[in-house]
This record gives structure tokens, sequence and C-alpha cells, in this order.
């Protein structure tokens, strides 16, 4: 409604929502075989089912979380932009039928699985670092239950270590989990600067149902020794003194990300003279 006060005008809107919406039925209507098997385990542990209140969260939700179920196995290339949903809310009974469909992808490779074929650890590089380029001058390579580790002169971390904190595994399928478990990892180790992880596709025949990825994984290390002083005052019955102390940490002693804390404490008292009165 409109009303005209003192040469204003105030303006009233009266807005009615219809009431909410339930879903009433929900179908895949995905044109790909292996995409629609793929999220068949999925569907029922989505916010979509029916019976639920219709809202943009729970299917913006719901797409994120199909995605994320995707990229956990296998489906490297696939983002959660090739995913939609159609609803029919023309029931006349404040239900809603959803379908979820695929957009056709940009990427021949989007709706394909991938394993992991090769993953280098680039153990103790810095590309940002002085002087890295002479350490990894002569790189050493070894193959560690299928994961080659390349050092430098520094040596850095044992293969044992490198191995136990890398969940990614040559022949297995990719997963974003395993990503963030070897860098989570990684970045926990206190000698360990960065983590930076990259994936580099195999070119093959991109009508091939399984695609290829190779993983390089490259360690930054950080400061090994770590000094830190501490300067404290005393009061023993009434005499002043100091303690002084001087903590010493070895990040990384034997090469496995083993830490060494060695702390010396000493004091001194100014003792003072007192006389005694009788």
């Amino acid at each position: 409604t409109l009303e005209a006060k003192d040469k204003k005008m105030n303006v009233t809107y009266n807005i009615q929502n219809g009431g909410i919406y339930t879903i009433r039925n929900y179908e895949y209507t995905i044109n790909n075989p292996d995409i629609s098997k793929s999220l068949s385990p999925a569907r029922k542990y989505t916010s979509i089912q029916p019976g639920v209140i219709l809202n943009q969260e729970n299917l913006e939700g719901s797409r994120e979380h199909l995605t994320s179920y995707l990229r956990n196995i296998g489906y490297y290339n696939f983002s959660k932009e090739y995913l939609y949903f159609r609803v029919d809310s023309t029931l006349n009974s404040h239900q809603a039928d959803v379908f979820l469909s695929l957009y056709e992808p940009r990427d021949s490779t989007a709706f394909k699985k991938f394993i992991i074929r090769n993953v280098n650890v680039l153990s103790g590089y810095d590309a940002a670092a002085r002087g890295n380029k002479r350490i990894f001058a002569n790189p050493d390579t070894v193959n560690h239950k299928g994961v080659n580790i390349i050092r430098g002169t520094n040596k850095f971390l044992r293969n044992s270590t490198v191995y136990r904190n890398n969940s990614l595994r040559p022949g297995e399928l990719y997963r974003d989990i395993s990503f963030t478990r070897t860098t989570g990892a990684f970045n926990g180790i206190g000698v360990v600067k960065q983590t930076n992880i990259s994936f580099t596709p195999v070119t093959s025949n991109p009508n091939d149902s399984i695609q290829y990825l190779d993983a390089e994984i490259s360690l930054a290390p950080g400061n090994t020794h770590f000094f830190q002083t501490e300067l404290q005052g005393t009061n023993s019955a009434g005499d002043l003194g100091i303690a002084p102390s001087i903590t010493y940490q070895h990040q990384n002693l034997f090469n496995g990300a083993e830490i060494l804390n060695v702390k010396l404490r000493g004091a001194y008292e100014f003792i003072s003279n007192k006389e005694k009165s009788n």
C-alpha cells in the first residue's frame, strides 16, 4: 500500500510465502551411468530426503556432500558445479519432487576415476631458500615401499618417517582425505616448515575409464635448533637473587622428527648482612 504524508510516500509491503514445502520424492536423473552408480550409496546420507523441508541451504549442502563423496572415491577432476537440482512444486499440496542432474562436462576426464601412479617426495627441498639448488645438485633417490624419496646432501627425514606420514599411495584411487591427512601429518612435524603437494595428470586416452596421476610432495625444512633463555628473580628468606636458565631443543635428532629437550638452570643469591638487636 502507498500513503502520502508531508510530501513523502510511505510504502508498505505485505508478503506471504505461501507456506512451507516438503520433499515428496527425490530421484536421480543423471545421464552418466558411472556417476549415477557411484553416487547410489551416498544417496541416503544427504539432507535431501522425502519428508524433509525444502530449502536452498539443504540443496547446496547436498551438492557439497555428494561432490566430496565423489572426490574421495577417485573423481579428481569433479566439482560441485556439475551437479544441479530440478524442483517440481506444481503439485498443489505444499510438496515438491526433487531431481538431481548433471551438466555436460567441460573436461572429458571430469567424470573419470583417477589412480595415483607415482609418488615422489622431495625431502628437505625449499624452492624459496637460498642455496637450496646446491643442496639438491646431486640428489639421491630411494624407492621405499613404492614411494620415491628424493633428498639432497642434508638427508633431512628418514625413509620410514616420510612413509609413515604420507597417506598418498601408488596404485590407490585419488582421495581428498588422503591429501588432507598427508598435509596435516607433515605440517605437524616441528622440523617441517611447509608442505606442498601437486598432482600431474598422466597423458592417456581420455576414453579410458581409468586415468592416472603423478603426485609430488615437497617438504621444506624449518629450523632444527631452537634456543631460549630466561631470567627469573628469587627471594629466599629475604635474600634476593637471580636464576638464569637456557633451553636447547633439537627437532630432528636422528632424522626421524625426534625432539631432544635440554634445560640448564642456575641460581645466585645476594646474602645480606643482618644485625641482631638485643
